[in-house]
């Protein structure tokens, strides 16, 4: 995939400075997303690594340190990096008051500042779906599979849709690889899915198929890789009917949020393995893992 885009630490310095943080566009989606991922999250690091005191963790991609300050709460020593600096900077003064060790490094996830088997736990949450050119995510895999410890997990989180084959979004700057592409990058990066962890989703679902209900009225191209961050229209509203419009779909999303929030939340019922949008999965190393 020669001359595709590769994502920088200026492009996130940016987002971030708009967003105020590195998840969702879409502040609805993403005031109804990011706690579901922390809780989610969460239970599979207790899940992967019961007693993380006076063991080593790793946060790649941290982002603002939602993560990385969770692995320090349990009692870890961390690594925490990043792409951006602007992030990095607001996840440092987070773990300011922390008491466990915790080190913020300006890094790539695909050249990870750590030696080989440093890390008891390594956490990457939507991280690898940024590394869109295919030798950049091979060198990421092969990054986790190098600092892990023989007996260490990954606690993985990203975008999986059943797609018949990687989708880019409109941006350029996130790429959906469906299940299988994931299992082969695991493979080739010396990793193998030591289980795959519940995470549910039936808001996001619900919204990605709201979305491509609207692609098939407007008779446009489906919205890729941030269907649930579109608001129902153009950039600029023109006149009344236009802003009426993008009230209806509005209350409609937020009307399929509450819906799902029962389910989600409360009874964290499973969408059934077609829907699924996200998947977490706690890796291991491989057989040839080195």
């Amino acid at each position: 995939m020669a001359g595709e885009q590769k994502v920088d630490g200026a492009w996130w310095d940016s987002a971030f400075a708009r967003q105020g943080h590195t998840g969702w566009a879409d502040q609805q989606v993403y005031a109804y997303d990011q706690p579901l991922r922390r809780a989610s999250v969460a239970r599979a690091i207790d899940a992967a690594c019961p007693r993380l005191t006076g063991m080593a963790a790793a946060d790649v991609g941290c982002g603002t340190g939602d993560f990385a300050l969770m692995l320090a709460s349990r009692g870890a020593s961390v690594l925490a990096i990043d792409f951006s600096a602007a992030v990095l900077e607001v996840a440092r003064r987070r773990g300011a008051s922390v008491s466990a060790p915790m080190r913020f490094v300006c890094a790539s996830a695909t050249q990870i500042p750590a030696e080989a088997a440093a890390f008891d736990l390594v956490t990457s949450i939507t991280v690898m779906q940024h590394l869109v050119r295919d030798e950049d995510l091979k060198l990421g895999m092969s990054e986790l599979a190098r600092v892990l410890k023989p007996d260490g997990r990954v606690v993985f989180l990203e975008l999986a849709p059943p797609l018949p084959a990687p989708n880019r979004s409109p941006d350029g700057h996130v790429i959906e690889r469906p299940p299988e592409s994931w299992r082969a990058a695991f493979e080739a990066g010396g990793l193998a899915i030591d289980s795959e962890f519940p995470y549910p989703q039936y808001g996001i679902t619900a919204l990605r198929l709201f979305a491509r209900a609207i692609d098939r009225v407007r008779g446009t191209t489906p919205t890729g890789a941030t269907p649930a961050a579109d608001s129902g229209g153009d950039a600029a509203p023109a006149g009344f009917k236009r802003r009426l419009l993008r009230a209806a779909l509005w209350f409609a999303r937020s009307l399929l949020l509450l819906i799902s929030w029962p389910l989600d939340y409360l009874l964290r019922l499973q969408v059934p393995k077609r829907q699924r949008y996200y998947r977490l999965w706690i890796l291991k190393k491989s057989q040839g893992g080195r």
